[in-house]
This record gives structure tokens, C-alpha cells and sequence, in this order.
């Protein structure tokens, strides 16, 4: 072979390996998130309402009543100087979110953000900060009888400022143990305590529509929860001509192999669960000792779903967990332009590895990368009754 033909064989083989790399790897991990498709955002004049300073007003008075006394306790038994611990809340802008599951149907929620400020006075001047959100749901908002409200804190990490001189220099005299000691007591304690649900028994739960109405900024206390129970019309009633059924039919387990070690991924034989979402409704299959290149026909199922509305979708999300507990995700969304995914389709199920560092042409050593190869091919047959779709 000539030199230039060898040249040209090693460009093209590496081309080919960033080929296969490029293709294989996730755009963002956004993308592997199913858009919510719920609840719908209230309409009615009368709607149910929560007002904001409610819930500033409970976070206010947990950390006061519950959080600092705790903390200031142990900062009194413990500590070497005297320190006294308050705070500050600070309000952002209620908005509409989304939750961000890979492996389950995501929903509209409130986000309801704040910053809070810990303030150690005494001999030291130091600040504590930590973020904090405040969710709003409407849990099963998609049940003929509707969800139930439910109000969620999470609490970040809190992270402090640099110790000050004075801090630093008593730390000093105690074995350089003072800073240390702040740092761990107040983060340690901080995030788990505040990852609890806020009671709403003064509140009617029953809803199956939520929004937030925000008022003009520094004004957020003045904002409002709205939500509302709209009756729907129970199944029984969906007409003959107005549903999609969806059958889970087969799923075929593809050659998945870890390209740099040319190793199967993750077993040469699996026993595996597999779990499908339909919009809300969940279906499991048990698959034993599949190999690659096998392909199993799955029990008779039928998952019967009112048509959505012409901005709604349909959403089929397979979940594919291993007995070493590794899960893989993937999902299809069909919207009313693609006439909700009339008839058979194809669900693609990938499998992840690291690929190994390499030396760049700097000489630096680049970084691990995820990379995706397909697993799984699962056959979804879908049926729109709906004369006016057909084509």
C-alpha cells in the first residue's frame, strides 16, 4: 500500500470513530426529559387561591421556631465564643415550571424561589446564604376525580462567605477547628431539615388546574397560587370515535457493546424489568435471560386514552431497569400534526458507558465523555379512532 493510501485508510478510520462518537452522544440532558403535559392552567373566574405571604410566612416562622433554635443550641454548647444566629428572607418571582424526571411523566408545578441569609453576630460578623424553592403541585391532576395540592420545600446547600480576621485569627488559638466547626454544623443540618411538605390543611386540595398570578417586583409577597377543580366527564362516556389505544407489542434486545473494549454491554444475558408509561398510565413487563439478537413478544395489553385536545400530545416512555439496578430511559412524543403517532412504531433504548481519557494535541488529557449506543427496540402499535384524522 502506498504512504498516501495509508494516510487516507488512518483519516478515514478516525473519521469514522468521530462519526460514531458524535452520533452517539446526548445533545443535552434536557432532551431525555418528556415535556409535561399537565395540568392545564386555570380558566375559570373563581379559581381557588394560596396567597405567597402564606408560605413566606411558614418558612419564616419554621426557621424561626424550629431551624435556628436547633442550630443556636448546638452553636452555644459547642462553641468557644459567643455567636448568635439570625436570618433574612428574600423573595424571587413565582413562576411556571416544569419538573425534570427522565423516567416518568413529568407535570407543571409553581416554583416559588428565595434566598435566605444567615447572619452570626458576636465577636465574629459572618453570612451564611441558601437557596431555597418552594414547589407547588397538583398531584394526579390527570385522575377522572382530579389531584390533590401538595407544597414541597428544597433547600440547596448553604454556602458562607470567607471567614472574617477575627474568625480566623480565635480559630487559630483553638487548632484551626473554629471554621471547620460553622461550616459542618450549619450545612449539615440546614437542607435535610428543610426538605418537608408544608401542611395545607386550611386549604381545599381537590384541583386539576394550576397557575400563578406574579405580581410587579419587589412586590412578590402580593403574588397568588390559583388552582381549581374542573369536572371532567368519567371514561365511560369517551366515544368509540374519539380514543388512541396504545399496545406495548415486543421488545428485541440489540448487539450494544462498549466500542473502545468491544465488550457487550452491560451482561451477555439479562433479566430485565421492563416499564412503560402511556401519557399517565403505567404498565411492567418481566423479561428473563435475553440475549442480543433475541426478541420477545410481550403479553396481550391495551392502554385505552381519550384523544387529547389539538394542543396535547402523546407521550410513551419506556423505563428498561437491570437486576444491578442500572435504568435506561426513552421516550416518543406525538402531537396532533403527526396525527397522535398512528400506527406502528419503533421505541429506541440506549445504554451508556464512559469513554476513556485521551491525550489532546496540547498534551492535556481530555475528559470522560457519556456515550449512548442502542440496546433496544421496542414495538409500540398505535390506533387513533378518530374518523376526522384518518388519512
Amino acid at each position: 500500500m502506498k504512504p498516501f493510501s495509508k494516510i487516507n485508510a488512518s483519516l478515514s478510520k478516525i473519521a469514522a470513530i468521530a462519526l460514531l462518537i458524535l452520533i452517539s452522544t446526548p445533545a443535552t440532558l434536557l432532551s431525555q426529559m418528556p415535556p409535561a403535559q399537565g395540568p392545564p392552567p386555570v380558566t375559570v373566574p373563581e379559581p381557588s387561591l394560596i396567597p405567597i405571604f402564606f408560605i413566606r410566612n411558614y418558612l419564616k416562622l419554621y426557621l424561626k421556631d424550629t431551624i435556628i433554635p436547633s442550630i443556636q443550641a448546638k452553636i452555644d454548647a459547642e462553641s468557644p465564643v459567643d455567636i448568635d444566629l439570625s436570618f433574612t428572607v428574600t423573595p424571587g418571582k413565582p413562576s411556571m415550571s416544569e419538573t425534570q424526571y427522565t423516567d416518568q411523566p413529568n407535570q407543571k408545578i409553581v416554583t416559588i424561589p428565595y434566598k435566605i441569609k444567615y447572619k452570626l453576630d458576636g465577636i465574629l460578623n459572618r453570612n451564611l446564604y441558601q437557596n431555597i424553592k418552594v414547589l407547588v403541585s397538583c398531584d394526579g391532576w390527570f385522575a377522572s376525580g382530579g389531584g390533590r395540592l401538595k407544597i414541597l420545600l428544597r433547600a440547596d446547600k448553604p454556602y458562607l462567605d470567607n471567614p472574617s480576621f477575627a474568625e480566623q485569627a480565635i480559630s487559630f488559638f483553638v487548632a484551626g477547628t473554629l471554621t471547620n466547626y460553622l461550616d459542618n454544623t450549619i450545612r449539615s443540618r440546614l437542607p435535610d431539615a428543610l426538605n418537608r411538605a408544608i401542611p395545607t390543611g386550611f386549604f381545599r386540595t381537590e384541583c386539576n388546574c394550576l397557575s400563578v398570578i406574579s405580581d410587579m417586583p419587589p412586590n412578590y409577597d402580593n403574588s397568588w397560587v390559583t388552582y381549581h377543580l374542573t369536572p371532567t366527564r368519567p371514561d365511560i362516556f369517551t366515544s368509540a370515535t374519539n380514543t388512541i389505544s396504545v399496545s406495548i407489542k415486543s421488545i428485541k434486545r440489540l448487539a450494544a457493546k462498549n466500542y473502545e473494549t468491544n465488550t457487550i454491554l452491560y451482561d451477555e444475558q439479562e433479566n430485565i424489568t421492563l416499564e412503560m408509561f402511556v401519557n399517565q398510565k403505567a404498565l411492567t413487563f418481566t423479561i428473563d435471560d435475553i440475549m442480543e439478537g433475541q426478541e420477545r413478544i410481550l403479553p396481550d395489553n391495551n392502554t385505552l386514552l381519550k384523544k387529547p385536545n389539538d394542543a396535547g400530545s402523546l407521550i410513551v416512555l419506556a423505563n428498561i431497569m437491570q437486576s444491578n439496578f442500572f435504568k435506561d430511559s426513552k421516550y416518543l412524543l406525538f402531537t396532533r400534526a403527526q396525527n397522535f403517532g398512528n400506527g406502528t412504531k419503533k421505541l429506541i433504548v440506549q445504554k451508556q458507558f464512559w469513554s476513556k481519557p485521551f491525550r489532546l494535541p496540547n498534551g492535556s488529557m481530555s475528559k470522560p465523555q457519556l456515550r449512548l449506543v442502542d440496546a433496544y427496540e421496542i414495538t409500540v402499535d398505535i390506533k387513533v379512532q378518530n374518523s376526522l384524522l384518518q388519512h
